[in-house]
């Protein structure tokens, strides 16, 4: 099916490169969506998969917001010792705060944007 296969690495960026015979039906080949975190890491997601990024922040975000909420007392000791938990959540947040209003503009105008490093 497939006669090369081969990943070219660019300055910054990683190309696939597929070179098969004619054997594939059409429109057969189906690259998965993915989610470039930064020039080193890009996660695909399976494509039976129904969360995308900005699913997976909005889940993130509640589920810190509701633990926060609900259990203050619990989170402000994970606060005061900096706790795994707390330097994730705050990662996750700084995050959010870069990525999602881009993330919102692409899943309402069905367009991928792509952010300088």
């Amino acid at each position: 099916m497939f006669e090369k296969l081969q990943a070219v690495r660019l300055s910054d960026s990683l190309m696939i490169q597929l070179e098969y015979d004619n054997t594939l039906p059409s429109g057969s080949l189906r690259i998965p969506e993915g989610a470039s975190l930064n020039s080193k890491y890009t996660f695909l997601r399976r494509p039976d998969s129904a969360i995308t990024e900005f699913g997976s922040y909005y889940a993130a975000l509640y589920m810190s917001g509701m633990f926060c909420r609900y259990f203050p007392d619990i989170w402000m000791k994970h606060l005061a010792t900096h706790s795994e938990l707390s330097i994730i959540v705050e990662q996750v947040c700084d995050e959010a705060i870069y990525r999602l209003p881009l993330l919102a503009l692409a899943e309402l105008d069905q367009i991928a944007y792509l952010l300088p490093e």
